[in-house]
């Protein structure tokens, strides 16, 4: 399981692989197996550019389906939780900001709701799902490039995230998802909705 703010419950699990899924399967699209022409590979980085212009800033395609199926992995393994950095929230916030936006166009268009495992959606709120699992998004703010290094001392802004202001590309060491010891286990979740069928996610009476 992935370490998030709150631990997730089974609505939300079915999301994160849902999207891991469907995020990874459409970022290998433009970077297919067989050997392309130079202008068929450009073509293909523009076309994963236009869609995920931020990630394509810290990835190649194959670099972020390789991710993928790693948070996949790592999601779907029940009995280790893992801590993430900066560069795999990336990759999350942009997955799931992309799902979101393509499954409720989808739903609104055919008035099909979404189908995440045995669940069906109406509607995924993509702000509240950060807001309830993100622990932040300082790594969406640009201007800690230029912040004074005193400054994002105090702050307790991470290399990490100063890095990804600054567009710097992922070390290594900085893409490993590490299974936290035992005994770091997560709190309950809360509770899900009751029954397969939901109006919005997450649901709008959960307490702040």
């Amino acid at each position: 399981m992935l370490r998030w703010n709150e631990t997730p419950d089974q609505v939300f699990q079915a999301i994160v692989h849902d999207c891991l899924e469907s995020i990874r399967d459409m970022i290998e699209a433009y970077d297919h197996a067989e050997e392309p022409t130079e202008g068929e590979r450009e073509a293909r980085h523009i076309e994963y550019r236009d869609e995920f212009p931020r990630l394509a800033r810290y990835f190649s395609g194959r670099q972020a389906v390789a991710l993928l199926k790693t948070l996949l992995k790592a999601s779907q393994d029940d009995g280790t939780l893992y801590q993430l950095t900066d560069y795999h929230w990336l990759l999350l916030y942009e997955g799931l900001r992309v799902y979101a936006e393509i499954e409720n166009d989808h739903a609104r268009i055919s008035g099909m709701p979404i189908r995440c495992g045995p669940y069906r959606i109406a509607r995924l709120d993509f702000e509240e799902i950060v807001d309830c699992y993100f622990w932040d998004t300082d790594f969406m703010i640009p201007a800690l490039a230029t912040m004074p290094e005193d400054a994002r001392r105090q702050m307790g802004v991470s290399p990490e995230t100063w890095g990804l202001a600054c567009g710097l590309t992922p070390h290594p060491d900085e893409l490993k998802i590490e299974p936290l010891p035992p005994g770091d286990e997560p709190r309950q979740p809360r509770p899900w909705p009751r029954g397969k069928r939901i109006v919005a996610y997450p649901p709008r009476t959960w307490p702040r």
